[in-house]
């Protein structure tokens, strides 16, 4: 009995497993027509160069002017700008920016939407290192101008002007240190100049670099009178010659007196 349960149990699977996967299968064709895209959009038109001249190009910027006061080792804030007046010819992006001088920099970017002369604020970045008068180079696409910016000494300021004779040279100056060419300035090298002092301050007294080298001096007068300072070297001069250096107040020069002149020989 159990001999015909088990061939009777064999055929059953025979017969329905193939009909168990018959049955399973799913039907996967397709027979609609085909599927029809459509086209992506087309990218944006990008926005072409403005076409734009700094006011005052190439020389001295016509109307630039800055926000806030700048002083030597205070980091510059949203609220330091530089502002430039540029004429627009054609809409467009720009960027517009400085130099880097002194350790801090101007820059702005952006798109002109209309034509004609308007202003640009460019922010300021950076720490200023040392109390001096500067010339910022302003750079656009196509033009570029030049505008004075002073770095003023932490402290209130002493009210001074260095005495020159009748040929602006600094009166009783005097000259230390060997000055040759190609041979790094030290501490030695000064330039002894006279001042006289109406009000009480601290002070910054510098040259411009001329030849490599320059000179400066930052202290603070204790009271009215006549003082001597001594303007320290630094740089390494580029080539023999006789050179002229103009010591000068950096800051505000209510009475006057703001710069003398020094000639060096450098060997």
């Amino acid at each position: 009995m159990k001999k015909y349960f088990s061939l009777f149990v064999t055929g059953l699977l025979f017969c329905c497993i193939p009909l168990l996967f018959t049955t399973c299968a799913k039907d996967y064709s397709y027979e609609g027509g085909p599927v029809i895209g459509t086209l992506p959009p087309p990218p944006p038109p990008s926005t072409p160069n403005a076409v734009f001249t700094l006011v005052g190009s190439p020389g001295p910027c016509n109307g630039a002017r800055v926000y806030e006061a700048f002083v030597s080792g205070y980091k510059l804030t949203a609220g330091h700008y530089l502002e430039v007046n540029v004429d627009v010819v054609s809409i467009g992006k720009f960027i517009i920016k400085t130099d880097t001088i002194n350790g801090f920099s101007f820059a702005a970017s952006g798109e002109f939407t209309t034509t004609g002369i308007q202003p640009v604020l460019l922010a300021g970045t950076g720490i200023p290192v040392l109390s001096r008068n500067l010339i910022f180079n302003i750079n656009g696409i196509a033009s570029a101008c030049n505008f004075p910016l002073t770095v003023l000494t932490p402290g209130l300021p002493a009210i001074y002007i260095l005495e020159s004779g009748n040929d602006q040279g600094c009166l009783e100056s005097d000259i230390a240190g060997i000055y040759k060419n190609g041979v790094p300035l030290t501490s030695e090298n000064k330039i002894k100049i006279k001042v006289f002092v109406t009000v009480a301050g601290v002070y910054t007294v510098a040259t411009k670099t001329a030849n490599g080298i320059s000179f400066a001096s930052t202290g603070e007068f204790p009271a009215q009178g006549s003082y001597f300072i001594d303007l320290v070297g630094s740089g390494t001069p580029t080539n023999s010659g006789t050179f002229e250096f103009q010591p000068e107040i950096v800051g505000a020069t209510p009475i006057g007196g703001a710069a003398c002149k020094i000639i060096i020989l450098i060997r």
